[in-house]
């Protein structure tokens, strides 16, 4: 798509703060990860140290789909004009789902590239 220079630049800097919350959450993931293994829980804190692994995890797997689907659709942005809807929608649905899990910035970052793609797009069909 041509002029969408504020979509691409949102686009790449939520997928780059979904990576750097990739990086931490496998940090996280790994420490806790290795604490219930070797047997020293984090029981006083949370009551259960597998339900923090099991949420970590959740949380990792979702940062991890935000990501590929934001550099994905970077990439597809100028290469690929007849898929833009679909990546738009997946953009809104990546939104949504950062919002929800990890990320309040890569949330609306996303969230608002995904609207402005589709409301162009549906600007250059009425033309």
């Amino acid at each position: 798509m041509k002029n969408s220079i504020v979509e691409y630049t949102m686009i790449t800097i939520g997928a780059s703060l979904a990576l750097i919350g990739v990086i931490w959450l496998g940090t996280a993931l790994s420490i806790t990860g290795i604490r219930v293994l070797t047997g020293t829980e984090l029981t006083l804190i949370t009551g259960g140290s597998n339900i923090v692994v099991i949420f970590i995890m959740i949380y990792f797997l979702l940062a991890v789909c935000c990501c590929c689907i934001g550099f994905i659709t970077t990439f597809q942005l100028y290469k690929n004009e007849t898929k833009l809807k679909k990546w738009g929608i997946l953009l809104i649905i990546s939104g949504v789902l950062s919002l929800w899990g990890f990320g309040l910035a890569t949330g609306v970052l996303f969230l608002t590239a995904g609207i402005r793609m589709l409301f162009k797009l549906a600007e250059r069909e009425q033309h």
